[in-house]
């Protein structure tokens, strides 16, 4: 089992070998692939990051959830928290999405502080769509080492159904898993749904 910091620069490297088409076609089966998904059909509120250029493309997600008159939510860091941030419902665009970010310092686009802020509760099926470096087939996740995703599960992980989404070459036999780390309660790359939690996993830590 690799150590998690060499597990990221392999996964980096590998993902860095990706052409930008063959990214965007894997991103397409994916975004197809979400939506079909049971929960996304439930949910009333979708809460889903903004990709960077190496992860899959969350921009169709994030324009298909407002045009289905979900509430739809991003990811804000400050300090070591994290909260999400609701856009303006609408049909919206890209470039109209990109208006409502701006650049955080460690390289990715988070949504405007003047934004709401939305939390998961018991009045909402809450879907969020958890993003990682690498996952497993038990739902086991390699973050990005700051552990906002795992801290944000914690809290509010009885309100929350999380679904890992990833390309197939993130998928890795084995994830190194401390108690601190949630495992998502499903994941899906672009060749379709390669972990579900059921009854004989339940008792596991979960997101």
């Amino acid at each position: 089992m690799k150590e998690k910091r060499d597990l990221r620069n392999d996964m980096q490297v590998q993902l860095s070998m990706l052409s930008s088409e063959t990214r965007q076609q894997k991103s397409r089966q994916l975004f197809r692939k979400v939506l079909a998904y049971p929960v996304w059909k439930r949910a009333s509120l979708i809460l889903v990051h903004v990709s960077m250029d190496t992860e899959p493309d969350t921009f169709p997600i994030i324009v298909q959830a407002l045009q289905e008159g979900k509430l739809t939510a991003l990811p804000r860091v400050s300090g070591s928290s994290m909260e999400f941030h609701v856009l303006p419902p609408g049909n919206k665009n890209r470039s109209e999405i990109m208006e409502l970010l701006e650049p955080h310092k460690y390289g990715f686009s988070q949504p405007l502080a003047s934004l709401p802020v939305i939390r998961p509760s018991g009045h909402l099926v809450s879907l969020m769509l958890v993003p990682g470096v690498a996952f497993d087939t038990q739902g086991n996740r390699l973050g990005r080492g700051k552990g906002y995703y795992d801290r944000y599960i914690d809290t509010y992980e009885a309100f929350l159904h999380t679904l890992g989404i990833c390309f197939q070459e993130q998928v890795v036999a084995q994830v190194s898993a401390h108690s601190s780390d949630k495992r998502v309660r499903a994941l899906i790359s672009d060749s379709g749904i390669l972990y579900q939690k059921t009854q004989q996993n339940a008792g596991q830590p979960s997101g």
